[in-house]
This record gives C-alpha cells, structure tokens and sequence, in this order.
C-alpha cells in the first residue's frame, strides 16, 4: 500500500505506480517490487478505465498489453 492510499488518495497512488512501472522496459519487471501487485489492486478498485486515463496522462501512451492482461489476472477477489 502506498501513503497516497492510507492517505485516501487512490488516484494520486495510481499516477505515482503508473511512473514507476513505466520506467521498467520488461514487464512485469521484478525489480518493481510491490508495485505491480498495488497496481492491480488500485486498478480493481478504480476500473480499467482509470488506469488508461491515468496511463495516458502518465506516458501520452495506453498501457501495453503485458500490463492490462497483469491487472486483468492478479486482482484479488474483493469480498
């Protein structure tokens, strides 16, 4: 979890983790740590639409395919 989330910012945590998985050329890129885990689970919770728009702020660019199949399949089952 990022300060930005136990801030109550969720959409300020999502810009900061699309900045770091954007600087890694592979995806997923173990050397981005937590983040990638953060960004599936910020992506189940604001939708796939707030990543894309964020993605597109963030880079001017969508989100490559290696990072919508990642959120699609490692979003934890919210009860």
């Amino acid at each position: 979890m990022t300060v930005s989330q136990l801030r109550g910012q969720p959409r300020t945590a999502l810009e900061w983790l699309v900045r770091c998985v954007a600087l890694f050329g592979e995806f997923p890129d173990p050397l981005a740590g937590p983040a990638l885990g953060d960004l599936a689970r910020l992506t189940a919770e604001l939708g796939t639409s707030a990543l894309e728009a964020c993605w597109s702020e963030v880079t001017g660019g969508s989100p490559p395919r290696a990072v919508r199949d990642y959120v699609s399949s490692h979003r934890e089952v919210r009860g």
